[in-house]
């Protein structure tokens, strides 16, 4: 499971019944630096008491897997598994998360929103101040120091998996200081990128020196003396070499060993719920944690952007605007339920009936319920099922290399042929969202709306005489051009389709999955094969197993439109658009993942200077532009967002269920939800 999948869960809305009074609250605005401190003069309306089902009763979660590991360390480092997320998501803390819908950067034990500044030496600092009084679940205070420690022993131990993203991201060199009990400052040797800064070290899991800085001792003392090699030194590296640096990997795979498999029952928490027992193939039951800081905190988003916290004792923190607008979100934060436990399942049948029995009141589970039992779910008076947008992007692709894909109109025309919300409502039978951009308009932040297809909402009619007139415009001819025959209501094929330079169109393959790998793209295929062929191109579609359709993708380029689905990584920095479509990346010459092979120079400027963007409103823009240049281009056609279903007994009361990627990527949201005594 990448990190980039771990949020900031906070709690729930359970606001207690209050009389008007005259409250002063501190409010901290960080719009600028210095912070603005405001002091304002509230006056509640008064709240009506509410009466219903009391809560809280321990929350119980069924699920197809458990984890591979409780040991965080291991869970980063080579065992990212969906199952183990789950579970110790509540594990560190974390001096900056990502707010709950709009995924803005936002403190978490940081006490302020700060950013690095560059010294006298030209290098770059940014100190921050955590947050007092917060302890681990063992009681023992939360410090700059165990900050400092988890930082170390990632670098010095060369820890991998997604580990370097937090302290050597990007590849930057960074030191680490505890300035005092609650300070820690961090060194830059370059200006900090959005990647190394926001996205990267400011979202650093911190676990406790208390607990764990035995163990790594242990580790660091297996490599004491021995210099760390550079991942280009042991690229080749295998069990049986013996030169100086692979024998310096090898030392220091064995002193990763010695954390990742060290025993780590009993650890203590930063988050909501502390792990109390764990019976494998059976259950793993959590509980309370009595020392949660920000147990009370209530959290509110506006319309116009701005993120609210506000702690018990009446300090408000501000954000990214002035709080102007209707609130969006709002909530307290918990934890409500006095236990958690995660009841495992050998299958759907089994976990379906515990749902509708009762026996569990939650299923978090990666993957969607099965039809069949979604259906069921959605005829359950007691079963409520939640819809959202996964964050992915499954598009048709043109291989630019060849003829006619390479054209720019044939690849237009194809656009305006496209008909996304039939492939939505027939064929993923309403289970995904039509997508008109590279970017799903889930994620709002970065979504650019000014660069949808034009081709929205057409009829089939009128779809066939846009394409007809741009390859008209562009010189192509028939010897008998396609029309619509409004008595028959169909399309009549056109024949002899000939390029600009009078040869013939040839015939064009469509490369897809096949159907017991993904029958929903290889529906879409057969659809898309069949509008193309209206223009008069012959059009072969191929359906393949996975380690075909890779083959043919990503070594041989062997295929002139293809259909793949991706998943698009964190939704607070889009680093896709690098991957997909920067021309240094094309997969036939540097076995990227730019698998069109697609080539422009505006838009690689662009992706150079969003790798060197240090704030996230320039970097706005610069996704913005990229949104665009790809929409006139057409190297791909967005298709479609899958949908995710969430299902829960009707006495699971949730802080919000408008989620990008649904209520399972955020881990069911354990610190916020509420699970009342007797169902409503």
């Amino acid at each position: 499971m990448l990190k980039r999948l771990l949020f900031l869960a906070w709690g729930a809305l359970a606001l207690a019944a209050c009389a008007p009074q005259r409250i002063v609250e501190t409010v901290v605005v960080e719009k600028t630096s210095p912070p603005v401190v405001q002091t304002v003069v509230v006056t509640p309306e008064p709240v009506p008491e509410k009466t219903g089902p009391a809560c809280c009763e321990t929350f119980r979660i069924g699920t197809l897997g458990e984890p591979v590991t409780l040991n965080y360390w291991q869970y980063l480092g080579g065992a990212p598994t969906v199952w183990t997320y789950y579970v110790l998501s509540n594990v560190p803390a974390r001096l900056f998360a990502l707010s709950d819908t709009r995924f803005q950067l936002v403190p978490s034990l940081a006490k302020d929103m700060v950013l690095p500044a560059q010294n006298a030496d030209g290098t770059w600092s940014v100190t921050v101040e955590l947050l007092a009084d917060a302890r681990w679940s063992d009681g023992e205070p939360i410090t700059a120091e165990d900050v400092v420690f988890t930082f170390d022993v990632c670098k010095q131990l060369g820890l991998d998996g997604e580990w370097p993203s937090y302290c050597t991201p990007a590849g930057a060199e960074i030191t680490a200081e505890a300035v005092d009990e609650l300070s820690v400052r961090f060194t830059f040797q370059q200006q900090p990128t959005l990647l190394v800064w926001q996205a990267g070290l400011a979202q650093m899991p911190v676990l406790p020196r208390h607990y764990w800085q035995d163990v790594a001792e242990q580790a660091l003392a297996q490599v004491a003396g021995v210099d760390l090699p550079s991942a280009e030194d042991v690229a080749g590296c295998t069990a049986e070499s013996t030169s100086a640096a692979c024998t310096a990997w090898a030392a220091y795979e064995g002193a990763r060993s010695v954390l990742y498999t060290a025993d780590a029952s009993g650890q203590p928490v930063a988050g909501a719920y502390a792990i109390e027992e764990w019976r494998p193939g059976e259950y793993i039951r959590l509980v309370e944690n009595e020392q949660y800081p920000f147990r009370g905190m209530q959290i509110a988003e506006y319309a116009d952007g701005t993120w609210e916290r506000k702690f018990p004792d009446g300090v408000v923190q501000q954000l990214y605007g002035n709080a102007q607008g209707e609130k969006t979100l709002e909530y307290e934060v918990g934890p409500f339920n006095p236990q958690v436990e995660f009841l495992l399942y050998p299958d759907w049948d089994s976990l379906g009936n515990a749902l509708l029995a009762g026996d569990v009141q939650y299923v978090l589970d990666p993957q969607s319920p099965p039809d069949e039992w979604l259906q069921k779910f959605m005829l359950a008076d007691q079963i409520r099922t939640f819809v959202n947008s996964d964050y992915d992007l499954y598009y048709l692709a043109f291989n630019l290399l060849k003829s006619p894909a390479a054209s720019p109109e044939f690849r237009q025309a194809v656009d305006a042929l496209v008909d996304r919300g039939f492939l939505v409502n027939q064929v993923l039978n309403r289970r995904g969202f039509p997508l008109y951009t590279a970017m799903p308009p889930a994620n709002a932040f970065w979504y650019n709306a000014a660069a949808e297809t034009p081709y929205r909402d057409l009829s089939r009619a009128e779809r066939l005489s846009e394409a007809v007139a741009v390859l008209k415009r562009a010189g192509w001819q028939w010897d008998n051009e396609p029309y619509w025959d409004a008595h028959l209501q169909a399309v009549v094929a056109g024949q002899g389709l000939k390029l600009p330079d009078g040869r013939p169109v040839p015939e064009l393959t469509l490369v897809a999955p096949g159907y017991t790998f993904d029958p929903v793209r290889a529906t879409a295929a057969l659809w898309l094969a069949r509008w193309v062929s209206d223009l008069g191109i012959a059009v072969r579609t191929e359906l393949l197993g996975r380690d075909a359709l890779l083959e043919r993708v990503f070594i041989n380029a062997d295929f002139d439109m293809y259909i793949i689905g991706w998943g698009l990584g964190s939704p607070d920095l889009p680093l896709y658009f690098s991957d997909f479509w920067y021309s240094g990346n094309c997969t036939f010459e540097s076995g990227g993942n730019n698998t069109t092979c697609f080539k422009n120079s505006d838009f690689d400027a662009l992706v150079e200077r969003f790798s060197t963007a240090a704030d996230v409103e320039s970097a706005r823009e610069i996704v913005f532009a990229m949104q665009e240049i790809l929409a006139e281009q057409r190297p791909v056609l967005p298709l479609y967002s899958q949908a995710v279903y969430d299902v829960a007994r009707r006495n699971v009361v949730f802080p919000f269920t408008t989620a990008l990627g649904g209520l399972k990527y955020r881990a069911g949201l354990l610190p916020t939800v509420r699970v009342l005594q007797s169902t409503p």
